[in-house]
């Protein structure tokens, strides 16, 4: 998917198969049970996807690296925690808007946000001051590709919890 964003144009579908063999390879992945059955509908998968990204907006840049502090007090002493993370896709959309898109590829499309998933975008919201948004996508036998997209509040409890969980660990080690 990024590549074809990069380049302008969706791949073949040969092109698409073999990359997932090549990555397969090195990652030892073809020997695992599930190396044929996951080429089933990729190329529909990564076509889907790419028509997806180009009609929400533009791609800025993908595969980039998140590092920033995160405060927290613990028996009145600051801390900067780390954190790092890795976004999927920077992408401007029609309108101007910076967004982060976070892509998830699944066998069941989400109705919700899983909680560890809302972490994550919010945190990435916190790192970038920009809006995240989810696009899940998958493929099924019957209906083919499909899709479905969620926006992220940069919901401020969610901190808070990950703040309290950091200082309830420190105080436990």
């Amino acid at each position: 998917v990024e590549i074809a964003l990069k380049e302008g144009k969706t791949p073949t579908k040969e092109t698409v198969v073999q990359h997932y063999q090549n990555k397969a390879k090195q990652s030892n992945l073809q020997k695992d049970d599930n190396y044929e059955p996951l080429q089933v509908g990729l190329h529909d998968i990564v076509a889907g996807t790419v028509d997806e990204l180009n009609n929400f907006g533009t791609l800025i840049s993908a595969q980039d690296w998140l590092k920033f502090n995160f405060k927290v007090e613990i028996d009145s002493d600051v801390y900067d925690i780390p954190f790092t993370g890795r976004t999927d896709f920077h992408m401007e959309t029609k309108e101007g808007e910076r967004v982060i898109v976070d892509l998830k590829t699944t066998k069941q499309l989400k109705s919700f946000v899983p909680w560890s998933t809302r972490l994550q975008q919010v945190l990435y919201a916190r790192a970038t001051n920009f809006r995240t948004s989810l696009l899940y996508v998958g493929y099924g036998k019957r209906d083919g590709y499909k899709s479905i997209w969620h926006d992220v509040d940069n919901d401020p409890r969610i901190l808070s919890i990950v703040q309290q969980t950091i200082v309830s660990m420190e105080k436990l080690l």
